[in-house]
């Protein structure tokens, strides 16, 4: 297969990736609630992991509540020029909230008991977006940056990209395992905060001179869009906290024109950093990406 190169003059392309509601079209984090939960043969037992988890996603909810009301005068309003400072305290302070619900989550066990072959058979059941599996085997290097809890879930999804890719790499968070290879309901986090994603994406541009894109839909994702040469939004919704937080701090986002190449993308993002702005591009899916590429 013929793998990416711009027209101008010849770049690869390094494209990374969020892997829930991006690659995907469902988030998998609940499948490890169920996987987990799907152990206990005591009816009684279920229902109480059930309760719990329950507990453990109002938590989140209301902390994410609160954490947009603080922002919530701000996000009525379009900034007039990119607020670095104000989205630097905001993603700080998402951050912050997001390591508190994983805490919680840990000191539950809410995750214990999952197996490999447990991940395996979930795997099956992932959807992947429309036209994604051909982009990735498209480009020339694919990095997968996702804080989601299981790298082997990942792994398993992935595999018949991965094993006929070149350069295809996941970078993510993993289950804790004990001496069984059983779930012991702790976290290995190597991919937690925006933060985190950004300077992952930071050492991909370190490593070779490619176009680097981003591809993602939600706020764990803005700090490594907004780093990348291109950064991309999947699936936008006008209302979402997303777009919200995007108008808040001056973040501009644009639809990917029919017929518009990434090195286009590159060159408009350039000039929006040096006018003061930022600019992200809305796809509606992973077919205006293919698009892109054949330009």
């Amino acid at each position: 297969m013929r793998r990416f190169t711009s027209a101008a003059g010849g770049t690869s392309l390094t494209l990374c990736a969020d892997f829930d509601q991006t690659i995907t079209t469902k988030d998998t984090i609940a499948l490890l609630f169920e996987a987990a939960a799907s152990k206990h043969a005591d009816t009684r037992a279920r229902q109480r992991h059930d309760e719990t988890v329950r507990a453990l996603v109002d938590a989140y909810v209301s902390e994410s509540n609160q954490l947009a009301a603080r922002f919530r005068d701000a996000s009525t309003t379009r900034a007039e020029s990119f607020d670095a400072v104000g989205l630097d305290a905001f993603l700080r302070s998402y951050s912050e909230m997001d390591l508190r619900s994983i805490k919680r989550v840990e000191r539950s066990k809410a995750l214990r008991g999952i197996k490999h072959e447990d991940l395996l058979q979930l795997s099956a059941s992932v959807q992947l977006m429309t036209a994604c599996p051909q982009v990735l085997q498209k480009v020339s290097r694919v990095r997968v940056i996702s804080a989601n809890w299981s790298a082997r879930l990942l792994h398993d999804v992935l595999a018949p990209i991965a094993n006929t890719h070149p350069d295809m790499q996941v970078l993510t968070n993993d289950l804790v395992m004990d001496s069984d290879g059983t779930s012991t309901g702790e976290l290995r986090l190597q991919v937690q905060s925006p933060q985190d994603k950004a300077e992952l994406l930071r050492q991909q541009r370190g490593q070779s001179d490619d176009l680097v894109v981003f591809v993602g839909d939600s706020t764990n994702d803005l700090m490594a869009m907004l780093e990348a040469d291109v950064g991309i939004v999947v699936a936008p919704r006008a209302e979402s906290s997303f777009a919200q937080i995007c108008r808040a701090f001056g973040i501009t986002q644009l639809p990917l024109v029919s017929g518009e190449s990434l090195h286009t993308c590159r060159e408009k993002t350039l000039l929006a950093r040096k006018e003061g702005r930022r600019v992200l591009f809305d796809v509606d899916g992973w077919e205006d990406i293919h698009q892109a590429l054949d330009v």
